[in-house]
């Protein structure tokens, strides 16, 4: 018996448990980041060693959704001065990238780690040179041993770390300065060691996880969710529509200064199940999704769109002047009043707000989606309830995408 529960975890539940917390470490790292890489290229380096930084910088960008509108990389090399290799805005390709890597070369000289760090802190993550509004900022600093003066590099350290950045720190070998390492990092970032420049390969996969978690937590968000829960939905499916809710809270960052979550579900009529202002944390959030009791009816998704509309982004119930308004819409059918909800999907775009539509089954109509949606890049479809799980990440990199290109237009209506 014991041999047989020991089968049914590994098979079946630690597969779901694994996939549900790590589901935001993905293969490939697509979340919208600004990423810049600092590295140690001083006299206390071979050139092998040094090229032993460059191709764990490649490994990593390999793995990485590089374009003007998900993650940028920039390099900076530093020694006895910091020297920029590429900014931010230089490359829009992955291929164009990684050429520029290659071409890198080493250089020597003492290790001025206050020097580069003051670079990066004035000029890396500025507009002019391709940082974007909205964006997770990430410094990835790699360093055979601590610098030349303490002093110079604590004061830069704390300079750099009072801006919106994550920094990881990793160090090379037995030289290293561990409390400068420390240092350097943020409480966001982490801090990693190995004995040599050919073990960094070793934690490619951990500082990866790390650095492309979900990163839209700069630039608030208010989220409405409009669920479907009509008489044709089943309660098996109404059961896996909740728990597409909750993973798509898992994944995001949660708080009173970053994203905040309601909902709305609708048949005959629709009803507020949270608004934006009760639930301040991803765990009182999950809480909630818990405690939702379903009703059933037609499917009134005018209503629900115009109830959105008209009080979820009330200052009252949560809403926020400087956060963006997004509302997804999840419906298994087509609605029962269509031109209604054609008007009232109109009337919630003309109120700056962007719409997802997400349809589920052979029975919703493809154009209705299209007139609720915003536009068609943020319509989706699938077969069944089943298949909401293989969107989730499709739909949270839309929203993400979101605070990278709507961040200007939404700052013009401030």
């Amino acid at each position: 018996m014991a041999i047989i529960t020991c089968l049914i975890y590994l098979c079946i539940l630690l597969p779901i448990v694994n996939g549900y917390t790590q589901s935001m470490f993905d293969k490939t790292c697509n979340h919208p980041s600004d990423v810049i890489f600092m590295l140690d290229c001083s006299g206390s380096l071979r050139p092998e060693e040094f090229q032993k930084q460059l191709d764990f910088m490649k490994k990593f960008v390999s793995n990485t959704n590089v374009s003007p509108n998900v993650v940028r990389i920039g390099l900076i090399t530093f020694s006895t001065e910091p020297r920029n290799i590429f900014h931010l805005r230089d490359f829009r390709t992955k291929r164009e990238v990684m050429y520029a890597i290659s071409r890198t070369r080493y250089r020597g000289g003492h290790t001025y780690t206050w020097s580069a760090l003051d670079y990066v802190r004035r000029y890396a993550f500025s507009r002019r040179y391709g940082a974007r509004d909205g964006v997770d900022k990430v410094l990835i600093i790699i360093t055979d041993g601590g610098s030349n003066d303490g002093a110079k590099t604590t004061v830069a350290a704390k300079r750099i770390k009072s801006m919106p950045i994550r920094i990881y720190s990793i160090g090379i070998g037995k030289r290293v300065n561990q409390t400068e390492l420390k240092l350097l990092a943020t409480p966001t970032g982490s801090v990693f060691y190995v004995d040599n420049s050919n073990a960094l390969k070793s934690i490619q996969n951990e500082v990866r996880r790390n650095v492309c978690r979900s990163v839209c937590d700069i630039w608030p968000a208010d989220i409405v969710f409009l669920l479907d829960e009509s008489t044709s939905i089943y309660d098996a499916d109404y059961e896996k529509q909740r728990h597409f809710l909750a993973s798509f809270i898992n994944d995001s960052s949660i708080g009173p200064t970053k994203s905040r979550v309601s909902v709305i579900t609708f048949s005959s009529r629709p009803r507020n199940q949270f608004w934006l202002r009760d639930y301040q944390s991803k765990r009182e959030l999950l809480e909630a999704v818990t405690r939702m009791i379903r009703s059933y009816g037609d499917t009134f998704t005018s209503d629900a769109l115009e109830m959105a509309r008209k009080r979820s982004f009330l200052p009252r119930h949560g809403g926020r002047i400087r956060a963006m308004r997004i509302v997804i819409v999840v419906t298994d059918g087509k609605s029962t009043v269509p031109r209604e909800t054609s008007d009232q999907a109109r009337k919630l775009h003309n109120a700056k707000t962007t719409v997802f539509a997400i349809g589920v089954g052979p029975h919703v109509d493809k154009d209705e989606l299209n007139a609720i949606a915003s536009n068609p890049n943020y319509v989706f479809k699938v077969d069944n309830y089943s298949a909401l799980a293989s969107i989730k990440k499709k739909v949270t990199e839309k929203v993400c995408t979101l605070h990278i290109t709507n961040v200007a237009r939404f700052r013009s209506h401030m």
